[in-house]
């Protein structure tokens, strides 16, 4: 006969201290979190919205109607699936074209990004005057790399006194006009050996900051009203680099623009725009520099 084996007695639970923990934000007690959250009731994401439902469009339409040998061609009496309301694009090919890398002109200065350009215009980051969206027609603009130094020291050799005699004010506003009549005038060949390049596209701009030949190369804008003459000018802090950046990427930049346009006051401007980036492109957040680091004027 088997004997019984004596019971352990249980183990009595002893509650051990809980660690204490910090008061949970809310968007109501964390800044960033409020703007996050303004943010994505702007009217700027809901473009961004719209802007994706039609790129899926049109993505649905460029495959439906693909001649690739990878994608069936439709015979006459066939519907592409863009035209049938029971069928719509798959979420594999929505995430392609949208993870899909395009080749836009950034400058920079100090490894940061300035602003973002696109073919109708820029979106400007952080800035001493705020972040802020900036369209434009492409055909009213040119954009140039110069040796800002060098143009500047032969301006200065060519008016002498013209500072003192003008005020700071107008002799910026005459600089940068000599400056856009020396890199646009047909009839000035050669042209000044402080000039280095027209940018006609992100494939002209450099591959980094470090290409620039000169530390005073600058990329400056020239703007012509609808009679060609110069209307603007707009001299960069840094250099035109390209940069690859996803369609979905731009839409979003443009959409911290937008949002940033509906802020009041350089500051929040720039704390707008810089909390959108930070949620929607967070790989770009260290090539953006921070609200706290803008030497506001």
């Amino acid at each position: 006969m088997k004997t019984a084996r004596p019971r352990k007695p249980a183990a009595v639970a002893t509650a051990s201290p809980k660690p204490a923990t910090a008061p949970r934000r809310t968007a109501g007690t964390d800044p960033l979190a409020a703007l996050r959250q303004s943010a994505d009731k702007s009217p700027a994401v809901s473009q961004l919205q719209t802007l994706q439902r039609r790129a899926t469009a049109v993505v649905q339409r460029e495959v439906d109607t693909s001649s690739s040998p990878f994608l069936p061609d439709y015979d006459a009496d066939e519907t592409p699936a863009w035209d049938d309301s029971d069928k719509g694009l798959d979420p594999w090919t929505i995430t392609e074209y949208l993870g899909t890398e395009v080749a836009v002109m950034c400058s920079i200065a100090d490894k940061k990004i300035g602003s973002v350009y696109f073919t109708d215009g820029r979106a400007r980051s952080t800035h001493p005057s705020g972040a802020k969206s900036s369209p434009h027609d492409p055909a009213s603009s040119r954009q140039f790399h110069v040796d800002w130094t060098a143009a500047v020291t032969q301006f200065k050799s060519e008016h002498p006194g013209h500072l003192k005699k003008v005020g700071k004010k107008q002799y910026v506003h005459d600089l940068r006009r000599w400056v856009a009549a020396q890199v646009t005038g047909a009839d000035i060949d050669p042209k000044p050996t402080w000039f280095l390049s027209e940018i006609t596209g992100p494939e002209d701009a450099y591959t980094s900051p470090e290409d620039a030949p000169q530390p005073g190369a600058k990329l400056f804008e020239v703007f012509f009203d609808d009679k060609n003459a110069v209307s603007n000018t707009h001299p960069s802090r840094g250099v035109a680099v390209k940069y690859n950046l996803t369609r979905e990427e731009i839409m979003h930049i443009r959409a911290a623009a937008k949002v940033a346009d509906a802020a009041k006051g350089a500051r929040r401007k720039n704390a707008a725009f810089y909390a959108y980036v930070i949620q929607h492109v967070p790989r770009l957040a260290g090539d953006i520099r921070k609200p706290s680091d803008i030497k506001y004027r």
